[in-house]
């Protein structure tokens, strides 16, 4: 049986991990998990490292979900829901694996709401109203933009967590890569995959944050005000971007796809904008 480091290796290339490691070929991954709060906000966030690094993650959390009494799988709403200060304590060891691995984050909210307005008033198809079809995009998008100011100068895998709105990502993945500015176009990874978060154990990781953004959203009506803070004292800085797409946000990136798509003879009748991704769209960001 393979072990669950040796899943997030075998994830790049099909190569077999032995053979990966000995060609040194480490990508940049990043898992992300979704957190909705219905007919509000949804939420993508996750982390950023090496596959190196999610391989010794892997092995540090499963040996965490071992130990006595043993947890299946870490989720982070049922942790919350707890009042047990045990538990807590217990899921707080996990969050020191993640600041031992992780290299940065990144998250963003998607008002829903306000979704829903901008596609009416631009005239666009109904399913654009799914917040996710608009926050995958989006955060691959913005990543890619802004993954230098990281450090990061390797392109990145994206690795979400299984959803039905995969194939719509897929299959928009072509004209992403062609239509992308020249000067990002060495920045992009492979086709982003859907996982299983227990098989893929990063996967877990990015439910811890993601449930944690959201709650700063409810907090705050917002991502990007006030420091985000998670339940446990920080013993790292970990870096990222928190991405705020808010009606104007929206409005922006939703005009700006529909007159590129039209320009690039991908907008017609029979042609469906969930194909689309654009990585060059002006929109305001926050850090």
């Amino acid at each position: 049986m393979s072990s669950p480091d040796d899943s997030v290796i075998a994830l790049y290339s099909g190569m077999s991990p032995a053979r990966v490691r000995r060609k040194h070929f480490m990508p940049i991954q990043a898992f992300i998990d979704d957190s909705l709060e219905k007919d509000e906000v949804l939420i993508l966030a996750g982390y950023i490292a090496s596959a190196d690094a999610w391989a010794k993650f892997s092995q540090e959390w499963q040996e965490r979900l071992d130990m006595s009494p043993r947890w299946a799988s870490f989720k982070m709403n049922s942790i919350g829901a707890s009042r047990d200060e045990a538990r807590w304590e217990r899921a707080g060891w996990f969050y020191r694996v993640i600041e031992d691995h992780a290299l940065n984050f990144v998250a963003i909210a998607v008002e829903i709401g306000p979704l829903r307005d901008v596609v009416r008033k631009l005239g666009l198809p109904e399913y654009l109203e799914n917040p996710y079809i608009l926050g995958f995009r989006a955060l691959i998008d913005f990543t890619i933009q802004f993954q230098h100011e990281l450090g990061i100068t390797e392109p990145i895998d994206f690795i979400f967590d299984e959803r039905g709105e995969k194939n719509s990502v897929r299959n928009g993945f072509e004209v992403f890569k062609q239509t992308c500015r020249v000067d990002l176009k060495s920045r992009i990874g492979r086709e982003p995959r859907f996982e299983k978060d227990e098989d893929f154990l990063p996967l877990q990781a990015a439910d811890l944050l993601a449930w944690h953004v959201r709650r700063h959203w409810l907090r705050n009506r917002s991502i990007t005000t006030e420091p985000l803070t998670v339940s446990w004292a920080p013993t790292k800085d970990l870096q990222g971007y928190r991405f705020e797409l808010d009606r104007e946000g929206i409005l922006i990136n939703l005009s700006a796809l529909k007159d590129r798509l039209r320009e690039a003879g991908y907008l017609g009748p029979t042609t469906s904008l969930t194909v689309s991704f654009s990585c060059d769209l002006s929109s305001p960001i926050s850090e």
